[in-house]
């Protein structure tokens, strides 16, 4: 009985918890997004998601968060581009725009909004869903309660606005002298309101502030634009005069002056003659008395004689020479044999002819008999 009571208290209990959350849900509307800390992060804070609109024009007014500095803020509504430009301070952190936007025709409605940092990276999407409904567009802007109101309301059926076409330059002033102030994608919307006096230029309003910029009438493509009133637009900056150069200045002619030095004769170096004692002798007309010799008689030749001619002007007092056999058969060779000493037999010690007598059987030895080359 004590454990069905337990039980039976438990689930009061839960049952309570529960009707509690539940009228806590109900009691509470959505709140906007909150600022994501340390990271990217974008925010619509009108319309928020569920809410139910009239078919008029409505300020939508969204955030964009960036520790870096905000570099690009973009607001699609069902995939096309509303806003979609750099603000106007690229290092702020948060950045508010707000933008009008009005519905073509009740229906449902997604809204989506990103920012992205300066290296390209972007936000998740903040999305917002809504419903419009009504027949004829209001003639007040709608603008939400949670929203600071920065455009008062219009008087026409609808928001003067102009799509860029072309170019999407748009200057400080009426005039193509005047510098960019920020560039506008191609097909964004943005809300007008006024014109030059010469009629050629839209001034506008930079979305997410509330600085103006000047548009020329052909790029774009304008919505609503009867009642907007002329104004007069900054004057153009004066043209900066090109420095003008000084004329050339002739140079100076160097009078003909007839030379004053002398010039100083070049000396011819001296060539001092080798000494005849350094020079090295000369061998020439070195010849053999034959070119195959044996070591017996039965196959042919078997002394040889070689003979050379030895120039030295000191005088020459000996000759040598060394010499290498190879038989012609086996292709064996003996190496560098001992040194043979030559006698002069003519001339005189200066310019004389030396020789020298091989013999085959002392060379080759007697149990040889292949023939054999010097």
């Amino acid at each position: 009985m004590r454990y069905a009571m337990m039980i039976r208290k438990s689930v009061l209990l839960l049952i309570l918890v529960f009707a509690l959350v539940v009228l806590a849900v109900a009691c509470n509307p959505p709140a906007p997004q909150p600022v994501a800390q340390g990271g990217l992060v974008a925010w619509i804070d009108a319309p928020l998601d569920g809410t139910t609109l009239l078919l008029a024009s409505y300020e939508v007014v969204f955030h964009c968060s960036v520790p870096s500095g905000v570099a690009w803020i973009e607001l699609t509504v069902d995939g096309a581009i509303l806003v979609s430009n750099a603000p106007l301070d690229t290092t702020q952190s948060l950045v508010t725009t707000r933008y009008v936007w009005t519905p073509p025709a009740p229906g449902n409605y997604t809204l989506r909004a990103r920012a992205r940092d300066a290296a390209g990276v972007w936000s998740d999407y903040a999305t917002s869903v809504v419903t419009v409904e009504g027949e004829v567009a209001s003639s007040t802007l709608a603008v939400s309660p949670t929203a600071e109101p920065t455009l008062p309301s219009l008087a026409t059926e609808c928001v003067p606005s102009a799509a860029f076409t072309g170019d999407g330059s748009c200057r400080a002033g009426p005039a193509m002298d005047h510098g960019v102030v920020t560039v506008f994608s191609p097909g964004q919307t943005v809300t007008v309101d006024g014109l030059d006096v010469s009629g050629t230029w839209w001034r506008v309003l930079i979305p997410g502030t509330m600085d103006h910029c000047w548009a020329p009438v052909a790029v774009v493509s304008t919505t609503c634009v009867g009642s907007v009133s002329v104004v007069e637009g900054p004057t153009a900056p004066a043209p900066t005069a090109a420095p003008t150069s000084p004329a050339p200045t002739a140079a100076p002619t160097s009078p003909t002056l007839a030379p004053t030095w002398t010039p100083t004769p070049v000396p011819v170096p001296t060539v001092t003659p080798v000494p005849l004692a350094s020079r090295a002798p000369v061998i020439a007309a070195t010849q053999a008395s034959a070119n195959i010799f044996y070591s017996d008689t039965k196959c042919g030749v078997t002394q040889l004689t070689l003979q050379a001619t030895v120039d030295d002007s000191d005088g020459v007092t000996s000759v040598t020479f060394n010499y290498w056999l190879k038989d012609k058969t086996s292709g064996a060779e003996s190496g560098w044999a001992a040194i043979v000493p030559m006698q002069r037999v003519s001339g005189t010690a200066a310019h004389g002819t030396w020789a020298a007598t091989l013999d085959g059987s002392t060379a080759i030895g007697a149990s040889s008999g292949h023939e054999y080359t010097l």
